[in-house]
């Protein structure tokens, strides 16, 4: 299995198998999680399920490694949810999510699934960078609306001088 070539269709049979003694195949895992790494925007949503069945070290390896191409962060999130549906011990792999590169929808999904007491320092961190950032489709019609006070002008009526702010409220309150 030394002079394989790698393949789409071949490379998570391979990495299984070194993986069993990584030790002696360290130089063989480290070019197979560099050809998933780069072929992880392929990969990822076909063979989501065999990438499930890597060891949970080597998954880390790909998604921190510099060769990792995504469509998008989405893809790496919509990812990581799949695992971390199947299974909370993936939860540590939002450590490599870039929550402030996920749209909202998928953002949406992560908090509707994800269990709190599963956050780690890191995955707080990369949420906080999202938090942090500048609101861009911020709706400034919903804004005004929402904080309009009503405004009501009493003007100085001659006839009744006392048919003011006081008498207005008092006819307001028992309405």
């Amino acid at each position: 299995t030394n002079n394989d070539e790698l393949t789409l269709e071949n490379v998570f049979d391979l990495i299984r198998f070194h993986e069993k003694s990584g030790i002696f195949y360290s130089e063989n895992l480290r070019q197979e999680i560099e050809f998933i790494s780069f072929h992880f925007f392929e990969l990822s949503e076909l063979q989501e399920e065999k990438v499930s069945h890597l060891k949970i070290e080597t998954i880390e390896k790909i998604l921190e490694n510099y060769q990792l191409q995504l469509r998008d962060e989405n893809q790496l999130i919509n990812f990581v949810n799949g695992l971390y549906l199947r299974d909370q011990k993936y939860s540590n792999l939002y450590e490599f999510v870039c929550f402030s590169n996920v749209d909202e929808n998928k953002l949406s999904e992560f908090i509707d699934i994800f269990d709190i007491n599963d956050i780690t320092t890191e995955i707080w961190l990369n949420i906080s960078y999202r938090l942090k950032e500048k609101i861009m489709n911020f709706d400034s019609n919903l804004n005004r609306n929402r904080y309009k006070c009503k405004i009501k002008n009493f003007l100085m009526n001659n006839n009744n001088d006392f048919d003011g702010i006081i008498n207005h409220l008092r006819r307001e309150s028992k309405g």
